[in-house]
């Protein structure tokens, strides 16, 4: 690895007790001793990556999400190697058991009858078996990661890093959006452009603390607190409000779009729009996912909206619904996240009604969509 203060490569023995033996400064991360295999700049690589060099802002859900995703990677680009070729995949599998199984077999055969140099060719099939099972291990392995949590990310990984080098780029901390969304009022209902509903805090964290609300005249309803009813009630009397639904690749983040206007007693003419994530875009972009158990009458109630057409999953998401897989809308850095968002408020929220405020907006570089007609 390199010093992240002076950039002199440093084998193990050069960096005891993470300190540089060249410039005898100390560094935060040691990767042979963190899950994540994180070193300084790496760290920091990351950081610089989700924020687009400090113009867009995340939280540390977003930042260990990252981590993760770059930990896996080399797992993730064999497992979707082949998205539409799985039976060629399956073959390679087959002849690669078939060339172990044989491996192992020749050393039985040559100590039976006794042939010359036995010993040697002994030892080269167990060689050649041990690196067959190598690359059979690694091509079954899947791109999937365990709680988040476990890694006990804030503590373990960027305090130490902040305690040494400052803020990281772009990382919004706990006290600092505690604040954001005590300053935050909803916008005035007549200027409301779209309500962007989740049950994903870090989600509505990340577009609060890039000035969503203000720069796309966005009301943000976090679905995991209580006190919600008044914004629920602003969405019954304003059907011509579209409603923005933002979710885990999950049965219950899923299944969220087609239960809303059941639970919030809402009529036809609302609109509901899902923008994900969903197994396609899991597949498409390449994510880690993970599986964990399955709530039978939930998998049930989406199986009704399917049946319903309230959704529109393909069979093979069903299956990976059924198999209790997962994917956190976390892995989208925030660029993409409100990429999203603003193209959909464009294309389905009501115009603007400043015209100087929306000239003001279409300055900025995420938001440089076509105006939706009046």
């Amino acid at each position: 690895m390199k010093c992240p203060h002076c950039l002199a490569e440093l084998k193990y023995v050069d960096r005891p007790k993470r300190t540089c033996s060249h410039c005898r400064r100390q560094f935060a991360l040691e990767p042979r001793e963190n899950k994540l295999k994180l070193s300084d700049l790496k760290l920091r690589g990351l950081a610089e990556w989700l924020s687009c060099k400090g113009a867009y802002r995340y939280t540390a859900a977003h930042l260990v999400h990252a981590a993760i995703r770059q930990w896996l990677k080399p797992s993730y680009d064999l497992q979707y190697s082949f998205p539409h070729q799985m039976s060629f995949f399956g073959c390679i599998l087959m002849v690669i058991l078939l060339i172990l199984v044989f491996c192992l077999l020749i050393p039985i055969l040559l100590m039976h009858i006794g042939a010359p140099f036995a010993e040697l060719f002994i030892a080269f099939s167990y060689l050649i078996a041990g690196v067959l099972a190598c690359i059979l291990l690694l091509l079954t392995q899947e791109a999937r990661y365990t709680d988040p949590k476990s890694f006990q990310f804030e503590t373990l990984y960027v305090e130490p890093w902040q305690a040494i080098h400052g803020p990281l780029p772009g990382l919004i901390d706990r006290n600092e959006i505690g604040l954001l969304w005590q300053n935050y009022n909803d916008i005035p209902i007549e200027a409301t452009r779209a309500f962007v509903v989740s049950p994903v805090e870090d989600v509505l964290d990340c577009l609060l603390a890039n000035e969503l609300p203000q720069r796309l005249c966005l009301v943000l309803i976090n679905l995991c607190r209580s006190d919600v009813e008044s914004q629920i009630a602003l969405v019954r009397q304003h059907p011509h409000i579209p409603i923005l639904v933002i979710h885990d690749a999950s049965i219950a983040g899923c299944l969220l779009p087609s239960q809303l206007p059941q639970q919030w007693q809402l009529t036809p003419s609302h609109r509901v729009i899902d923008l994900g994530l969903h197994p396609t875009d899991v597949k498409l972009r390449r994510l880690p996912w993970r599986r964990g158990p399955i709530d039978k009458s939930t998998l049930e109630l989406l199986h009704q909206a399917q049946s319903t057409g309230a959704s529109t999953f393909s069979d093979d998401d069903m299956k990976w619904f059924a198999a209790g897989s997962m994917s956190s809308v976390l892995f989208l850095p925030p660029a993409q996240l409100i990429r999203r968002v603003a193209q959909t408020v464009a294309q389905y929220g009501p115009p603007e009604l400043d015209p100087k405020a929306a000239a003001q907006a279409r300055t900025i570089g995420f938001m440089t969509w076509p105006q939706p007609s009046a």
